[in-house]
């Protein structure tokens, strides 16, 4: 790594990033502990002789670091396979000090079908750098879901790269939640090389204290009749930031393509900063593209009306954002460890709500087994009731659980202090303590669980 020049924010593709803070003498190369879970069939006997399957050339000093010493977890597709289980790839880093070069390779044969989870942990207090490489080859007619999630700790640093080809007919989808990291970065790719060859990229980053979020996305168009998509939405409070610069590039070759390009940006605090570069670059006609940004903190209109149905501020700005988050959630791969990040996506702002409010009569339950749809039902079943400003907040816990905490407005009669917390009990299936919903009762005409319904029943009763 001694003899490898380092970029410098001198140049455009990482200029606002914080590559002038990075001291590489600093770490010793190492590898994290991997896991691999669901992958079996599909994993290569020599995965190293997998690398360059997408990946031809290094596009810069940090994926040529990554194919000089890579730790490889290659998966391999025969054609006409249908992968019936989500392969899981656990990767930590447990050790302060270090660089590690994770490198995962998914060759998708001829009318293949797989879908892959990748996912970075650490602790807080680890102080090293992940340089990953994920590669991906989508042979024709094949379908590939990558999905990769950064939960790593508050001192670790990511500097990662995603290549996606799609060969004719071929789907690709790439989605990425970025949730920790001092400075994470990603550089996102697709290259449509085959005639109808679609992709589609979705991501959803927070961050908050001084991390960093840096997204480079890059859509390559250069066959016929292709069509990308992508979707990058992102919320950054106190002094953190984000930067999002994005190209679709339409080839001469690539006629009646189709491409288009939306980055949405929160800012949830007055020192929070977000940077949204949008871009096209087309050589040739008969296509359709499109490109959008926006940077900015939340809008006074959708504020006003939660605030006019008696949510006070603090909460409805919360609300807001779940509602902001919510269209990248719907898009994520379904299966039991999505929805366990989609409750913890929750969590970083459900936690903010339940510390705000302000509990009536010692009211605050806890009840485990909620899933995140079931959790939304709940949302909309226990909520304010204009005129009385009383609010039932659910929120997912660090442990898991849902925590309900009843609130209202000052001078509000004390009458209805008890009858949220029969609403609240209903739910809970216990008064003060813990249930499971699934105890709580069966299934309504419409669906929701019966617990939900009771507590629905009996906020209307109490104060409508």
């Amino acid at each position: 790594m001694t003899t490898l020049t380092l970029p410098t924010i001198d140049e455009e593709i990482w200029r606002y990033s914080r590559i002038n803070e990075l001291d590489l003498a600093a770490y010793a190369p190492s590898t994290l502990t991997t896991v691999v879970t669901g992958a079996d069939g599909v994993v290569a006997n020599k995965p190293s002789e997998l690398v360059g399957v997408a990946m031809t050339s290094d596009p810069d000093v940090f994926a040529e670091m990554n194919r000089r010493t890579p730790d490889v977890v290659a998966i391999s597709v025969p054609r006409n396979v249908v992968h019936p289980t989500t392969v899981v790839v656990e990767r930590t880093v447990s050790t302060s000090g270090i660089v590690a070069f994770p490198r995962l390779v998914v060759d998708a044969a001829e009318n293949s079908e797989i879908t892959v989870v990748e996912r970075f942990t650490s602790l807080d207090g680890v102080t090293s750098l992940v340089v990953p490489v994920a590669e991906i080859r989508a042979a024709q007619s094949a379908r590939v879901t990558y999905l990769a999630i950064n939960e790593l700790g508050s001192s670790t640093w990511q500097i990662g790269h995603q290549l996606a080809v799609g060969e004719r007919d071929s789907t690709v989808r790439l989605f990425t939640v970025a949730l920790g990291g001092d400075y994470a970065r990603v550089r996102a790719e697709v290259k449509l090389v085959g005639q109808g060859a679609s992709a589609q990229q979705t991501a959803l980053y927070f961050a908050d204290s001084t991390q960093m979020h840096d997204f480079r996305t890059l859509q390559t168009h250069e066959a016929p009749r292709t069509h990308s998509d992508l979707l990058f939405k992102g919320a950054v409070k106190d002094t953190a930031k984000s930067v999002y610069t994005g190209l679709i590039k339409i080839t001469e070759n690539a006629t009646k393509s189709e491409a288009f390009q939306t980055n949405r940006n929160l800012t949830l605090s007055h020192g929070a900063w977000a940077e949204s570069v949008p871009n096209l670059e087309i050589e040739t006609n008969d296509v359709k593209c499109s490109h959008a940004s926006t940077v900015g903190p939340i809008d006074d209109d959708q504020r006003f009306y939660l605030e006019s149905r008696g949510i006070p501020t603090e909460i409805a700005e919360r609300l807001v954002v779940f509602g902001f988050f919510d269209e990248v959630l719907e898009r994520l791969p379904q299966s039991d460890f999505t929805d366990q990040l989609r409750a913890k996506v929750a969590a970083t702002r459900a936690r903010e709500i339940a510390e705000s409010a302000t509990p009536v009569g010692g009211v605050v339950q806890r009840v485990d087994g909620l899933s995140p749809g079931e959790l939304r039902d709940l949302a909309i079943a226990v909520r304010a009731v204009e005129g009385v400003r009383a609010v039932v907040l659910a929120g997912i816990t660090d442990t898991g659980g849902v925590a309900l905490v009843s609130a209202t407005a000052s001078g509000v009669a004390g009458g209805a202090g008890p009858l949220i917390a029969a609403a609240a009990k209903a739910v809970g299936g216990g008064g003060g303590g813990k249930g499971d919903i699934a105890s709580a009762g069966g299934k309504n005409p419409d669906g929701l669980p019966d617990a939900l319904r009771l507590a629905g029943e009996a906020v209307g009763a109490a104060l409508g």
